[in-house]
């Protein structure tokens, strides 16, 4: 069964702690690989400014309030949605788990 099946379940959860936000820049990188250096998601250096700047110093969110994380049931991050600035929400995800289903031409 492949990453893209139908079948595949995603849970969803919000953001646990340094430990996730190491897991979500992992995504972003295999995502970035994945995708042939394309920008179809966050490039892991704008996550660390967020994370480490823009949040703390500037914005002020809640991380476990506003990122959330759909894992597989084996625990691999297959897609995250976090913030910039109030308002925006930005949809991250492994092209492994795309589908026709979530996605619109």
């Amino acid at each position: 069964m492949s990453a893209a099946d139908a079948s595949t379940r995603l849970a969803l959860r919000p953001l646990a702690g340094r430990d996730d936000y190491w897991r979500l820049r992992e995504l972003l990188r295999r995502t970035m690989v994945l995708e042939g250096h394309r920008e179809r998601s966050w490039h892991v250096a704008r996550l660390d400014y967020w994370w480490w700047f823009g949040n703390p110093d500037l914005e002020h969110l809640d991380p476990a309030a506003q990122v959330f994380l759909w894992e597989t049931a084996t625990g691999e991050i297959a897609a995250a949605v976090n913030p910039e600035q109030r308002g925006q929400a930005f949809l991250q995800v492994d092209p492994r788990f795309r589908s026709a289903a979530c996605t619109r031409p």
